[in-house]
């Protein structure tokens, strides 16, 4: 969902200057405006689409050290005797 709020956004914003400049400056003569923002678009999208699943994977991965580390902690104040640390502060 956010992807497609993101784009929206940048349709918006975006459009009318990438327009401007296309039809000034036409590198592409055979390919219309129209066609070269909806690569760009779809481009933005696998982009994001990446990002996001490699920023699910690294909170996967921080969740299983941060509970690795905890057990580990626990393991070690229990054996030597010591009284857990709070864990609000």
């Amino acid at each position: 969902m956010r992807i497609f709020l993101f784009l929206r956004r940048w349709r918006n914003k975006e459009r009318d200057g990438c327009e401007e400049r296309l039809s000034k400056e036409t590198t592409f003569p055979s390919v219309s405006a129209e066609e070269q923002i909806s690569d760009i678009e779809a481009s933005v999208v696998r982009r994001l689409k990446k990002l996001e699943e490699e920023n699910i994977f690294l909170k996967k991965m921080y969740a299983e050290v941060s509970m690795e580390n905890q057990i580990l902690k626990e393991e070690l104040f229990t054996k030597k005797g010591w009284a857990l640390p709070h864990k609000g502060c």
